[in-house]
């Protein structure tokens, strides 16, 4: 065997050793980043399943409010209902010139204090549903946030593209702010 032929066997087995380190150092890598977004989705799965919890629990109170708010207009509106009728009752007998007893003239005062302070319960109420629900939409929108971040990771992975895997994480970290917004207003 000729001296080019040994060195160039020689370097063809340098060149071989080189590519199979290169491959192991590129799996390794791979397979690093991989359990990477694994570990990044699974965190993230997590969270959207918390708040999913917490906003079907806002949703719920939400509803339930909004039920006891129907059952509070329904009692306003009967007291309203008994203020107009003694009400009339008064106009009628002032327009013939007579005056209410005073124990209906009382009445018709204590349902107009009532009907003043059940009206600002009414509108309490109501505000708190509404934030309430307010609440869950912030939580519905964490929740969307997340689960495109995991869709996306698995993207990235399916690819092999480390970027859009970084892009999946903008989205979680998204998510998580609109979570813990979603927390802190409640």
């Amino acid at each position: 065997m000729s001296e080019i032929e040994e060195q160039l066997d020689h370097s063809i087995e340098e060149i071989e050793e080189i590519m199979e380190e290169e491959a192991v150092d590129s799996h390794t890598t791979h397979e690093r980043w991989v359990s990477l977004v694994a570990l990044s989705s699974t965190i993230m799965a997590v969270l959207a399943a918390i708040m999913a919890l917490l906003a079907t629990v806002a949703s719920d109170e939400a509803f339930i409010k909004e039920s006891k708010e129907g059952v509070d207009l329904a009692y306003l509106e009967t007291k309203r209902v008994n203020y107009n009728i003694l009400k009339y009752k008064q106009d009628v007998l002032l327009a013939l010139g007579k005056s209410m007893e005073q124990d209906e003239a009382d009445l018709l005062n204590r349902y107009e204090q009532e009907i003043i302070v059940l009206k600002k319960k009414f509108e309490s109420e109501a505000e708190a549903t509404d934030h309430l629900f307010a609440t869950h939409d912030l939580f519905a929108i964490a929740i969307t946030l997340t689960q495109v971040a995991i869709a996306i990771g698995g993207i990235a992975v399916i690819i092999r593209h480390q970027n859009i895997w970084r892009f999946s994480l903008f989205f979680g970290v998204l998510g998580a702010v609109f979570g813990c917004w979603g927390g802190l207003i409640w």
